[in-house]
Formats: C-alpha cells, sequence, structure tokens
C-alpha cells in the first residue's frame, strides 16, 4: 500500500518551525510525560505533504507515537476526525506497547512507543484528517497531547455537487424578510459537500460583498429555523432568508447560486432575477 507520513503536529503543546517536545501534560501532579516523536512511515517520501491511497489489497494504516518515559503512562488513545468533522471511531482507539506486530503494529514491547491500526474505508470522505492523541497518567487524569494530520483518497472518481430545486420569489418589497432554497446533491456523498452559497448583484451590475469582504453568502442544511429558515436538517436542502433593508436600490437583483464539494469542484450555477419594489 502507499504509506504515509507525518504531516503536521498541530500547536497543542509545541510551538516552532522544529518538530521538539518538551511541554509536561500534567504539571498539577508533577508529571513528566514528554511526547519525543509521532512516526513517519513513508520513509521514502521527501514530501511534505504525503497521503494515504484507498487500495483494497491493504488500507490498514498505522499510527505510532514516543514519550520520554512510560513510567507515568496508564494507557494512550487516539481519535480520527474525518474532513467533515466527524469522529469515524466509535470510542477511543487504544494504543498498545506489546510488541504485537500483527495485532497492533507494535515492534517492541516495554520500550517507549505505543502502536495501533486503523482501517480505512473507500466509503470515508476523501480529504485531510486530524489523529488525536491523548494519554491516561498514573494519576487518573486524562489530557490530549498531540495530532497529526494526514490525507486521505477513497479512490473514487470525483463527481461535482448538482444544484435543483430553487425556491426564490421573483418579486419582493424592501423592508421584506423573505425564504429562499436550493438542493445540493454529491454522487461522492452529502458530506462531500463543503458550501453552498449565493452571489448577489445589485440592479448596476454590482456585486454585494458585506464588511467583512465576503462575496459568497452561505445557506445552511442544519435545521435552525429561527436562525436561518432552514426546517429540516441534513436533507439536502440549503435555505436562508433575506431582507433588503431601506436605502436599497430598487430594480431587479441577481442571484447566483453553486455549490463547492471538498475537492473544489463546483456546482452548476442556477442564476435567477428577483425585482426589488418599494
Amino acid at each position: 500500500m502507499k504509506k504515509f507520513a507525518l504531516l503536521l503536529l498541530l500547536p497543542v503543546l509545541f510551538w516552532g518551525c522544529e518538530k521538539t517536545y518538551d511541554s509536561v501534560v500534567n504539571p498539577k501532579q508533577n508529571n513528566t510525560i514528554q511526547v519525543t516523536n509521532i512516526a513517519r512511515l513513508d520513509t521514502s517520501s521527501n514530501s511534505t505533504v504525503d497521503s494515504v491511497d484507498y487500495l483494497t489489497s491493504d488500507s490498514v494504516l498505522t499510527f505510532a507515537i514516543s514519550f520520554n518515559s512510560t513510567e507515568q503512562i496508564q494507557s494512550v488513545q487516539f481519535n480520527i476526525v474525518s474532513p467533515a468533522g466527524t469522529q469515524l471511531n466509535s470510542s477511543p482507539i487504544t494504543l498498545y506497547n506489546d510488541g504485537d506486530l500483527s495485532a497492533h503494529g507494535d515492534a517492541s514491547a516495554g520500550d517507549t512507543t505505543f502502536s495501533n491500526k486503523f482501517t480505512m474505508s473507500n466509503s470515508y470522505l476523501s480529504g485531510v484528517y486530524i489523529v488525536k492523541y491523548y494519554v491516561t497518567d498514573i494519576y487518573n487524569s486524562s489530557n490530549y497531547i498531540s495530532a497529526q494530520n494526514f490525507v486521505f483518497d477513497n479512490g473514487k472518481n470525483r463527481f461535482a455537487p448538482v444544484l435543483s430545486n430553487l425556491n426564490l420569489p421573483d418579486t419582493v418589497s424592501i423592508g421584506q424578510t423573505f425564504i429562499f432554497s436550493v438542493m445540493a446533491v454529491d454522487s461522492n456523498g452529502y458530506d462531500d459537500i463543503e458550501l453552498v452559497y449565493y452571489e448577489l448583484y445589485k440592479p448596476d451590475g454590482t456585486k454585494v460583498t458585506n464588511s467583512q469582504g465576503i462575496s459568497q453568502f452561505p445557506l445552511f442544511d442544519d435545521g435552525a429555523t429561527s436562525t436561518n429558515g432552514d426546517v429540516t436538517a441534513n436533507d439536502s436542502t440549503y435555505t436562508v432568508f433575506l431582507t433588503f433593508p431601506s436605502g436599497q436600490p430598487t430594480g431587479s437583483w441577481r442571484f447566483e447560486f453553486q455549490a463547492l464539494d471538498r475537492t473544489n469542484l463546483l456546482s452548476n450555477k442556477i442564476t435567477q432575477n428577483v425585482e426589488l419594489i418599494q
């Protein structure tokens, strides 16, 4: 299989360009547990951005983390977070220091390295995954100690999102709050959709940009009816409401709708004009 390497140690306990591990996990208990290494498995690659490809023959990944000492370590665990921000594992995965290379990928028992395996599925999203490591010490104190990223390619063909079923009034009044929605689907799965948005153009053709410099305004599929007007979460219908305040020019305003997936593929564009009246 194509191996992967450590991409990034998030600055949870570290700082600077070099990989240094000199922070105390639990100073309140006089704890001196320190991370010394997170294994780089792809020793043949010089790239700082390594990736993992899904292979039907072998998509088992081995994660390993090393410490300065094991005297105060009770257990080590990790979670894997997907590009959508969801956790893949239903419960924390324990890493072992038992020398069981076959079961856990651990090369030597009783050393300072804890390891375990995890199998990636082609049903998982392609994109950047975060591995979060935790240590429970002999004082029963559990702490988030470090993290690493890797890029996963599920091997599926990449498909752009598709927009349809736009529901937008053709005429609105200044001061009137109106709700509009559009359906967005993606053949690579619901979670592959990164953003559904609209861009707005004034009657003179000027694109609307807010005070933060944003011109792509999001629609939502979270069921937060009172916040954005969406009735049902995760039904692929993305919704928002809008009010044109007093002082905006009347006439034909152009709405352009589009969706973006996690591999930066853009959907078809749907355009509709709305007549703004007094």
